[in-house]
C-alpha cells in the first residue's frame, strides 16, 4: 500500500467505527492486482446480540487513493 491508499484507509477506518453502533467493527484490506486494495469493514464477526443489526462496508482503493464501488449499509456516510 502507498501512503494515498494507507490515508483512504485510515480515512475509511474513522468512518465505518464512527458510524457503526452494534458489536465490535473489524477491518481487512488485502492488494489485489493492478496496485488496487480492496477494503471491507464488518461487524458480523463481533459479539452482536439477537436484537442488534448488522453492518458493513466494501470498496476498492485505487492506487491514487480513490474509492471505487463503494457498497454495504454504511456506505452512505463515506464522502468520495
Amino acid at each position: 500500500m502507498n501512503a494515498q491508499q494507507i490515508a483512504t484507509a485510515a480515512y475509511l477506518s474513522r468512518v465505518c467505527a464512527d458510524y457503526c453502533n452494534d458489536g465490535n467493527i473489524a477491518f481487512r484490506a488485502e492488494e489485489v492486482s493492478r496496485g488496487s486494495v480492496y477494503f471491507e469493514a464488518t461487524n458480523v464477526l463481533g459479539d452482536l446480540r439477537w436484537f442488534e443489526k448488522t453492518e458493513d462496508f466494501r470498496c476498492f482503493i485505487g492506487p491514487r487513493g480513490g474509492i471505487r464501488m463503494a457498497d454495504g449499509t454504511l456506505a452512505r456516510w463515506v464522502k468520495r
